[in-house]
């Protein structure tokens, strides 16, 4: 399959300010005098639990063992510029090999440096990569494992409860023991996640916890330089959103099967950087180790923070995008809004929910509307009673539409008739617009209701 806490600490203590603002190697720019694996020496890694060693050979490869099914090694600095960490170039490998493909291993980096993976990161199981100062997949990187997860949520206790459940509690439905301190990821266009394994789809999974936005500078002169809130990365095939509180993605094609998870809590989802390009991508097609795939799952929660698709996003099976605060207790927030500035296809059902954040599915340009489609299952937009709906382009196959006020098709709407199980509005208008036959089977409505079918008849 491809792809890409300590709470009293400010994000601006956490990120290293010395060190890595000297680092002169560009992402995805292979500089061998300078890009070397991470150190072995016991002072930079310390083997945990599961019988792990490492041997690295020359100043480019670097082969991690592991004899037990979960397995956890600690690194001080792990590819972050430091002597000790190195700093991984495209041309570079790193190699975890593990028991069986159900096996895990936990790199848990506790220096103060953001981890730069870059090169090939291959494994037989699954591995996953734990960095609360921030995670960069470089244009460079290329991983192939049977499931890969990064976090940047700080845990006091991850060593313990990975070697016990194999997970890290945050990929597990556990709960942070705080906010803020923590940093972000971002997944560069042109990294590369293959995960899985015959007849077995992967996941790919990210968490954050990061509150204060870091600003994501595009600079192909410029030096790699993680230092205060703002990053200045070499990233010359696409430029990066503006600024990001928890997770930014570029471009991410994830295919054959695997499914994309994504976690914040109040922090922002970025998802591409070009209304015309794929953001993620987890298509329905193609065959893998012999068996025909029925496409991804894309699940997005936020927490309390806002998800923007600055590209096409298209989901292979399901496509979950939630911003609601589900922590009780949690300061997260509750009212983060959802926004497609391109085009949302889900092969099966379709669930976009806010909790009184506005959503808004926009044209992808200022000629053609956006495409909203949901081919099989249900489709559902709640933004509660607070939030507003606005879809300006077509929607086909809506089940339910529940908002303060909701707008289907405001503009461009196709040529084909369009048949609307349920709409409701809390206190505001309900408008619905189709070129062909429109049918809405059920409809509560404390506002105005306007309906128009230019080409067809209208059943309500």
């Amino acid at each position: 399959m491809k792809t890409s806490k300590t709470t009293s600490l400010s994000w601006q203590n956490k990120l290293i300010s010395t060190a890595l603002a000297a680092v002169s190697l560009f992402l995805g720019a292979p500089q061998l005098a300078l890009a070397t694996v991470p150190s072995t020496a016991s002072t930079n890694m310390t083997p945990i639990s599961g019988g792990v060693t490492a041997v690295a050979t020359g100043t480019s490869q670097l082969v991690v063992t592991a004899t037990a099914a979960n397995s956890v090694v600690q690194w001080q600095s792990f590819s972050d510029g430091t002597q000790a960490g190195g700093l991984l170039s495209s041309t570079d490998s790193v190699t975890f090999s593990l028991p069986s493909s159900s096996s895990a291993i936990l790199n848990n980096i506790v220096g103060s440096g953001v981890s730069v993976l870059n090169g090939s990161i291959v494994s037989n199981g699954r591995v996953f990569f734990l960095n609360p100062n921030g995670i960069i997949v470089s244009n460079g990187a290329v991983i192939n494992a049977a499931s890969f997860y990064a976090s940047t949520v700080a845990d006091p206790v991850a060593n313990s409860y990975f070697a016990n459940n194999g997970t890290l509690s945050v990929f597990n439905g556990g709960t942070p023991s705080g906010v803020g301190g923590t940093g972000i990821i971002y997944v560069q266009s042109g990294a590369q996640v293959n995960v899985g394994t015959p007849g077995v789809a992967g996941t790919f999974g990210l968490a954050s916890a990061a509150s204060t936005a870091v600003t994501l500078t595009n600079n192909i002169n410029a030096t790699n330089s993680f230092t205060g809130t703002s990053w200045t990365l070499n990233t010359s095939n696409s430029a990066p959103n503006a600024a990001v509180s928890g997770i930014s993605i570029d471009s991410l094609s994830v295919s054959n099967g695997g499914n994309t998870t994504i976690y914040t809590y109040g922090g922002d989802v970025a998802l591409g950087n070009s209304n015309t390009s794929t953001a993620l991508n987890t298509p329905n097609s193609g065959v893998y180790y012999g068996i025909t795939p029925v496409g991804g799952n894309v699940n997005v929660y936020t927490n309390g923070g806002n998800i923007t698709m600055n590209g096409n996003v298209t989901a292979g099976t399901s496509l979950v995008l939630n911003t609601a605060n589900s922590y009780t207790g949690g300061a997260y927030g509750s009212n983060g809004a959802v926004t497609a500035n391109g085009n949302v296809v889900s092969y099966g059902s379709l669930t976009i929910a806010t909790n009184g954040g506005n959503i808004t599915m926009n044209n992808n340009s200022a000629t053609t509307a956006a495409v909203n489609v949901v081919n099989n299952g249900t489709s559902t937009l709640n933004a509660g009673t607070a939030g507003n709906i606005q879809v300006y382009g077509d929607f086909s196959n809506l089940t339910t539409a529940n908002g303060k006020s909701v707008v289907i098709s405001l503009s461009s709407p196709s040529t084909s008739s369009r048949t609307i199980g349920t709409i409701i509005s809390g206190t505001g208008d309900i408008t619905v617009n189709s070129n062909g036959n429109l049918t809405v089977t059920k409809i509560t409505d404390k506002g105005s209701l306007y309906a128009q079918s230019l080409q067809g008849s209208i059943t309500i």
